[in-house]
């Protein structure tokens, strides 16, 4: 079990976790729920404990991220994106890239708000797939400011990580929902 985490009466291979900092999530199937594990992945001893627990029937306890929180997450992150778009260049190409990562980040936001109005599972699981979708390509066009030098590397560097973190997040969000149900 040296590679599994214990999450929600799971056994979750580390490989499927979602880090952020020393603080680990992984995606358990309940719509779009994120249970938050205690300690980070080197917990070998936490690790055993939760092991145990499993064996004797109990849930692993942990905050969870709810839907208001990950809106409210996509919804900052729309902002950061609208932030860094104003401090580039005024070139074409400041311009033109500006222009989608705006129109892609802002997007991350609204359409993981229309993916909680979803009318059922397929629904939730497809505007997910947007919303990972629009996420990779906002961490496109950052990478493409970072390498284009628009905007020096430690300024957008934050914010591409949260890209990437949002882009892990709806991924394993979208294949939890995509499961049948027990």
């Amino acid at each position: 079990y040296s590679g599994y985490i214990a999450v929600s009466n799971q056994l979750i291979r580390r490989s499927d976790l979602i880090t952020k900092g020393s603080e680990v999530f992984s995606i358990f199937d309940c719509r779009f729920s994120i249970e938050k594990t205690v300690g980070n992945c080197g917990a070998d001893r936490q690790i055993a404990n939760r092991k145990s627990q499993i064996k004797n029937g109990k849930g692993v306890t942990g905050s969870i991220m709810n839907e208001t929180q990950l809106k409210d997450r996509t919804k900052e992150f729309a902002l950061r994106v609208m932030k860094l778009v104003s401090n580039l260049p005024k070139t074409i190409e400041g311009q033109a890239i500006g222009k989608q990562l705006f129109r892609s980040g802002t997007s991350v936001g609204a359409n993981y708000r229309a993916a909680c109005r979803g009318r059922s599972r397929a629904e939730f699981a497809a505007k997910l797939g947007t919303v990972e979708e629009e996420a990779d390509e906002s961490a496109f066009w950052m990478e493409l400011i970072i390498e284009g030098g628009l905007l020096k590397k430690r300024l957008v560097e934050p914010l591409l990580k949260e890209a990437n973190e949002l882009v892990a997040i709806m991924a394993a969000s979208r294949k939890s929902a995509k499961k049948p149900r027990p």
